[in-house]
């Protein structure tokens, strides 16, 4: 996810990063997820817009098809109605999504939220010595890649990187993912402070 919803990296970003002390425990820390950039909402509306012209364009042949007692009518009918309402929920989870961690001790809470309510979560008991690792992924290079010339850098496919938690007697488990190798390590090194 996180090559689109990016996490914080240290702790100076406090309006996503947080360290809970309570006495008598270890500090918790919390990291949050960023929100999609501010052209991804140009995007949604744009795409809202054009539902709404549509809905506009087949709103009276709809409701005809919706009054028929024809069954394949009203399965077009419940269907057409299906479609605009699930790409509008949709779309509208995409912009209030949000994942977070929850780091104490050898303890990682991992939560996704949708309007603010947790719908997936996931907790690790983490490995003492090497609790996270980062890994680089090329799925497939392309001939910009496999030449390696100067002027076609740019073109080049680089992959992504996964930073994954080592947790104990599992299989390490993506935590997140980013394009940057140093974002992630300096995720890794903060979940690792506490």
């Amino acid at each position: 996810m996180g090559l689109i919803f990016v996490m914080p990296v240290s702790e100076t970003e406090t309006d996503r990063v947080s360290v809970i002390k309570k006495t008598g425990t270890s500090p918790k820390l919390s990291l949050k997820s960023y929100g999609l950039p501010y052209i991804f909402w140009g995007y949604i509306t744009a795409i809202l817009a054009t539902l709404f012209v549509m809905y506009i364009a087949i709103r009276r042949p709809l409701q005809k098809i919706g009054h028929s007692e024809d069954t394949i009518n009203l399965l077009i009918y419940y269907g057409v109605w299906g479609t605009f309402v699930a790409i509008i929920a949709f779309l509208l989870a995409a912009l209030f999504y949000e994942k977070s961690f929850l780091k104490q001790s050898g303890t990682l809470i991992i939560k996704h939220k949708i309007f603010g309510v947790r719908f997936k979560s996931k907790v690790l008991e983490l490995e003492e010595n090497d609790p996270f690792s980062v890994d680089h992924h090329l799925d497939s290079p392309n001939i910009a890649r496999k030449n390696q010339e100067d002027s076609m850098r740019a073109f080049q496919n680089q992959g992504y990187f996964t930073l994954r938690a080592n947790a104990k007697g599992k299989k390490p488990i993506v935590i997140d993912r980013h394009n940057r190798k140093a974002d992630l390590k300096k995720i890794a090194q903060l979940l690792s402070q506490y």
